[in-house]
């Protein structure tokens, strides 16, 4: 993809890195203004603790995610926060700053969150930096072990119709495929789905290649006491890879499943429904690529937060506009949505 490719200049390079600088400035300041546990006695302080805590970050960070990886997968993330709030009490004592009680979790994100709307305001791509680590770590460990025959990334996108894919490409509404297709390196094709034409069905044809059975995202199964089936549910999804997997799967042979329902009999996954309970599994290397900046995970619950805002704001708008058809979310919907 394009963001892999980015061209990362000096003065690109420089830009980022002042923006990054000038956000954690300011979400130290904004704690410490609200009277949430950050106590300043001049702003000058924060600068020279920000330069000093992103030098520390620069030595001590790579040593302290490998040593806590483990604590930080299986904390979901919050472990970074915490190991970013345990470097501000820390160190915030030598430049006469004092912060206490729930700055060190609201610091961190404050720092984040303002990092990430400046970022946007000046249209800076947050993602990239990210990208260009997953790439950086995925080149060193290929060096070793590069194929020689043509591999496949599979996209799925749920009820994108052909016709629908190619009229927005030739909108302009998905620049970087039409790219692809206009370089004569990659096709465009019409793939007609059997039934069930479903997520169930098609990742289980794709990653084990058998969806046998699988008639539909729920069934009901008389030959099994009338008991209802489906492709959703962390005993169901299980089950259901149990009988369509033969262990040869599209992914056992060095592959990796992320966010799928079925694993395709890697052991190489993060959030595949079909082994989501277990917890050997849940722990990963392929983290890293997502703790190695200490600032990733904050700006996650940031926009986790914003989307929580932006939901709600939406379905206020909505009901004062009176939008019809409209269905009724609720408030579960809006963290699930965010999550998600």
């Amino acid at each position: 993809m394009e963001i892999y490719k980015e061209k990362q200049t000096p003065k690109r390079s420089i830009k980022r890195s002042l923006i990054v600088f000038i956000g954690n400035v300011l979400g130290i300041y904004l704690i410490s203004v609200l009277g949430l546990g950050a106590e300043v006695s001049q702003f000058d302080d924060i600068i020279f603790l920000v330069l000093f805590i992103s030098l520390i970050n620069a030595l001590l960070w790579p040593i302290l995610t490998r040593i806590a990886m483990p604590f930080l997968v299986l904390t979901f993330g919050f472990g970074t926060l915490i190991l970013n709030g345990l470097l501000l009490q820390i160190f915030a004592p030598i430049f006469d700053i004092e912060i206490k009680g729930a700055a060190m979790i609201l610091a961190p994100l404050a720092m984040a969150a303002v990092t990430t709307i400046l970022s946007s305001l000046i249209t800076i791509n947050d993602d990239s930096s990210y990208y260009r680590s997953v790439l950086r770590d995925a080149e060193k460990k290929r060096k070793s072990n590069i194929k020689d025959y043509p591999g496949v990334i599979i996209v799925e996108i749920d009820g994108l119709a052909y016709e629908v894919l190619c009229e927005a490409v030739e909108r302009g509404e998905m620049p970087t495929v039409k790219k692809m297709i206009e370089s004569k390196e990659y096709n465009l094709r019409m793939w007609e789905t059997d039934l069930s034409s479903q997520t169930g069905a098609s990742q289980a044809g794709i990653l084990h290649g058998n969806n046998e059975d699988i008639v539909a995202f729920r069934w009901i199964e008389k030959n099994n006491d009338n008991q209802m089936m489906q492709c959703s549910g962390i005993t169901k999804v299980p089950e259901l890879e149990h009988r369509i997997s033969d262990g040869n799967g599209l992914l056992v042979d060095n592959g990796a499943s992320r966010s799928n329902l079925f694993s395709g009999d890697t052991d190489n996954v993060i959030f595949t429904f079909s082994k989501i309970m277990d917890f050997k599994k849940l722990y990963n290397k392929a983290w890293y690529s997502v703790f190695s900046n200490p600032s990733n995970f904050a700006r996650i619950v940031a926009l986790f937060l914003a989307d929580i805002i932006r939901e709600i704001w939406s379905q206020i708008v909505h009901s004062v506009k009176n939008i019809r058809p409209r269905i009724k979310r609720g408030i579960v919907y809006i963290p699930t949505r965010a999550a998600t």
